[in-house]
């Protein structure tokens, strides 16, 4: 078994190995994976944070000893970037880098701002860091943050988003880590009625209860922040996503899950 941890903003992981192949997710900063099969350019790997599968381009993996991989796995409590975009700088680097919200940042050092990854040491030059696990943030309170990042499908990140994408980044600082799709972050959590909705409940959306396409996170005052076209808010009745815009029901109500 080979280990690896991405040491880019992100990369691209798509659902066969071309780059032609759709983008079905991405792998943030910080984030390990495990090699499962290998061709001529492109691996085929498995997320530890969600089990997401596919292939990114052999170019852009970084091996890792099995030791620092575990190590990585069992922290206690781990940091995560909870702003929409942080900057850092590799010590060994002249330049900074701008690292996308919901990436990990190994070793952190709340007083002095540091993180390591092995030998590799970078300092956090701006932007919010959270300890979910210990110090959980509300999704509520920080999505509003990401307001009119593009829509971008597989997107996982505020150069580009997706509706299951954003909430898996905004439930990550909560501490709840869910699945990467919607249909199955739909099994998760608790069901919850409309007439009794709060801030951070998931609203999902679809045709049907099993063909879930569509998600997003209930804001006070029965509205929703979600990402179509580009991350918006709009109004949630018991129908559906209301856009006061086009005064039509964009996306029909399937359920409602607390899973904070």
């Amino acid at each position: 078994m080979e280990y690896s941890i991405t040491i880019h903003p992100l990369i691209p992981v798509r659902i066969e190995a071309d780059e032609r192949s759709e983008m079905v997710t991405q792998l943030l900063f910080g984030e390990v994976f495990v090699v499962l099969e290998k061709s001529a350019k492109w691996y085929k790997i498995k997320n530890h944070t969600d089990g997401y599968e596919g292939w990114i381009d052999s170019k852009m993996n970084f091996q890792i000893p099995e030791t620092l991989y575990k190590d990585f796995i069992s922290t206690d409590s781990p940091f995560y970037i909870s702003s929409p975009f942080a900057k850092v700088n590799d010590i060994s680097c002249p330049y900074s880098t701008l690292l996308p919200g919901g990436s990990f940042l190994p070793h952190y050092n709340e007083n002095e701002k540091t993180f390591r990854m092995g030998e590799r040491f970078y300092v956090l030059l701006e932007g919010e860091v959270c300890e979910p696990l210990k110090n959980p943030v509300s999704p509520a309170l920080i999505a509003e943050r990401f307001l009119d990042i593009p829509y971008l499908w597989g997107g996982k990140s505020a150069f580009g988003i997706d509706c299951s994408g954003f909430v898996q980044i905004l439930l990550l600082c909560a501490g709840i880590f869910l699945p990467r799709d919607a249909k199955d972050q739909y099994k998760e959590g608790v069901e919850v009625s409309y007439p009794d909705i709060l801030p951070n409940d998931i609203a999902f959306f679809g045709d049907r209860k099993d063909k879930i396409t569509h998600v997003g996170i209930i804001l006070e005052d029965r509205r929703i922040i979600h990402a179509s076209g580009k991350v918006k808010i709009d109004l949630l009745k018991e129908e559906g996503i209301f856009s006061e815009e086009t005064r039509e029901v964009t996306h029909y109500l399937q359920g409602i899950k607390r899973m904070v």
